[in-house]
């Protein structure tokens, strides 16, 4: 949804008292005042109001869902996605992440991510430097 589609949206939730919209909830927090979400009911049969908090814990699931990442294994990929992701996964890229409206992972889950993304890195130096060179190298 784009910035306009979603002032045209709130817009027209607002002339229509009985509309609903569905859109995600950095959309919702930025135009919270004219419109309410509901709660919905989790997969654990609790009634849920969508909150930053909530949203971050899981206790908030039927529509929220995880950013996910893929990187190549070989080192051209790591060297150029590592610097990426160890800034994604620092403070400043979690505040980042706050000040653009999105939730960041909880921090159990980010010092794992860490770990991942520099045991991986490391591994692959040590491949690199104990890499036989092949004839005509």
């Amino acid at each position: 949804v784009t910035k306009d589609e979603e002032e045209e949206l709130v817009q027209f939730l607002v002339e229509n008292g009985d509309g609903i919209s569905f859109y995600g909830y950095t959309h919702y927090e930025l135009q919270e005042d004219p419109v309410w979400a509901a709660k919905i009911r989790n997969d654990r049969g609790h009634f849920i109001e969508p909150l930053g908090v909530s949203v971050e814990d899981g206790t908030y699931s039927p529509f929220s869902r995880r950013l996910t990442m893929n990187v190549v294994d070989n080192h051209p990929s790591q060297s150029l996605t590592t610097p990426f992701l160890e800034f994604g996964l620092s403070t400043l890229g979690e505040e980042l992440l706050e000040y653009t409206g999105n939730i960041p992972i909880p921090e159990l889950e980010r010092v794992t991510m860490r770990t991942r993304v520099q045991t991986a890195s490391a591994m692959e130096r040590h491949r690199l430097k104990n890499a036989v060179p092949r004839a005509g190298n």
